[in-house]
């Protein structure tokens, strides 16, 4: 009863925060639309695929087998295992993303002429998309502990003060400078709020979890993961190469309204690993 139950206030959870992500995401793209032109929609369309190719290249799809192992070994009641993979996972996770990062500022010139911004814009979105990898990480480890409140919530902190923070900063002229730094701020807070939720709830173990199984399980939905981010971002690099940042553009808005649909449905199927190793 109380696994069902569980997985009943998972789906609730996450269903609220899935619409409100839907909302937020909305309103963003409309008012993005009046704030910047084309070119510059353009210019931030390039700057969130760089976001994304980071993520998706660097966190290896481990926050996936966080989930699996540690709601796991907390169903059998094993915490200290549960501990050891998520601290492997985040050795992992650091060990990659951090030399990725120093390649993504030794190549922020070029990406700069890329994009048609700044190095400082390329910059602080290579920051976030680090700090989003540590919050992908939290995250995780939230779901295998079955805290679907708190990791709703963090969802929902991120898309808000993102958007919130980036809009703000745009529309008092900083454009394509103040929605990187909105989600820059976004991730960040998103970051200590994680950090803050999780304070004492995974404590060092004597256990050394094999880095192997851990990667015997994340790779194989690193490779779909791959896939999906071809073909979310491929439309949009091969248009801004051929038509232009404007025609880019204009195509990002217009297709970005309705792209949170595929989400939906997306984080249901994690809510199963607790149900069946809680």
């Amino acid at each position: 009863m109380a696994k069902a139950e569980d997985l009943a206030s998972g789906t609730f959870y996450l269903t609220v925060m899935q619409a409100l992500q839907y909302a937020v995401a909305f309103v963003f793209y409309i008012v993005v639309a009046r704030v910047l032109s084309p070119v510059e929609v353009g210019s931030f369309s390039l700057l969130l695929m760089v976001l994304a190719v980071f993520n998706t290249l660097t966190l290896l799809a481990l926050n996936n087998a966080v989930i699996k192992y540690v709601s796991e070994n907390m169903g059998a009641g094993d915490g200290e295992c549960a501990a050891s993979v998520s601290h492997k996972a985040l050795k992992i996770i650091l060990g990659v993303s951090l030399p990725a990062l120093a390649v993504g500022f030794a190549s922020s010139p070029m990406l700069s002429a890329y994009t048609g911004t700044g190095v400082l814009e390329v910059s602080i979105i290579l920051i976030s998309a680090f700090i989003l990898n540590l919050t992908s990480y939290y995250g995780a480890v939230m779901y295998g502990l079955s805290m679907f409140r708190q990791v709703s919530a963090q969802n929902v902190l991120y898309t808000f003060s993102s958007r919130f923070a980036g809009l703000l900063l745009a529309f008092v002229g900083l454009k394509v400078l103040g929605l990187s730094l909105g989600f820059l701020a976004g991730s960040a807070m998103t970051l200590l709020y994680s950090i803050a939720v999780l304070k004492g709830r995974m404590r060092r173990s004597n256990k050394n979890f094999p880095s192997a199984k851990l990667l015997r399980f994340s790779l194989p939905v690193y490779g779909a993961n791959v896939i999906g981010l071809m073909q979310s971002w491929l439309d949009v690099a091969v248009l801004s190469g051929m038509a232009g940042l404007g025609a880019a553009g204009t195509y990002y808005i217009a297709v970005s309204s309705v792209l949170p649909y595929q989400y939906f449905g997306r984080r249901y199927p994690q809510l199963c690993f607790q149900h069946f190793h809680g």
